[in-house]
């Protein structure tokens, strides 16, 4: 599978640079050019759908959050025991309805960079996709341990998936 095929690239002025060369912010060293994929240790993946959160009637607007949080992200100082790590941004998943379609995509994208040994971080959306980063995650690697953080735990029937559903798959 090509996970580019599946993912948008990332907006280059998301990736905030100091003038200061002595003031590294992490939007200098994270990579996003496709031939920086192989060589990294750190994936950066978002996901921007609502599609759960609108199924059970909550407020749509998740779907923006990946882009906010790396406009804020990419202005952070870089900490000394990451400045040699390759970190690449590899974008956002292409979501189209219905959401199961975007589920499967990716928990595929999400199986395949984990087992290429790399770490990763997700950046959704709506809590929905707990469940395929989840799958793929216990698919790849043993011994898992997973914290859920949400502003309020919701817990709600399988069918149809929504966001209130990531833990009962």
């Amino acid at each position: 599978m090509d996970i580019f095929s599946l993912t948008k690239r990332p907006d280059p002025e998301i990736f905030f640079q100091s003038h200061d060369a002595k003031d590294l912010r992490l939007g200098a060293i994270v990579k996003h050019a496709p031939e920086y994929f192989a060589d990294s240790q750190i994936v950066i993946l978002g996901c921007p759908q609502d599609e759960g959160v609108k199924r059970n009637r909550g407020r749509p607007g998740a779907r923006k959050a990946p882009k906010e949080i790396r406009k804020a992200l990419y202005k952070l100082t870089v900490p000394k025991d990451i400045r040699n790590k390759a970190i690449f941004d590899a974008g956002d998943m292409i979501c189209e309805p219905p959401l199961e379609k975007t589920h499967d995509r990716l928990w595929k994208t999400v199986q395949e960079i984990l087992a290429l040994g790399k770490n990763l971080i997700i950046l959704g959306g709506g809590n929905d996709i707990s469940y395929p980063d989840c799958a793929a995650l216990s698919e790849v690697r043993r011994n898992l341990l997973v914290f859920n953080i949400d502003r309020h735990f919701d817990v709600r029937d399988m069918e149809p998936r929504n966001s209130g559903t990531p833990y009962r798959l």
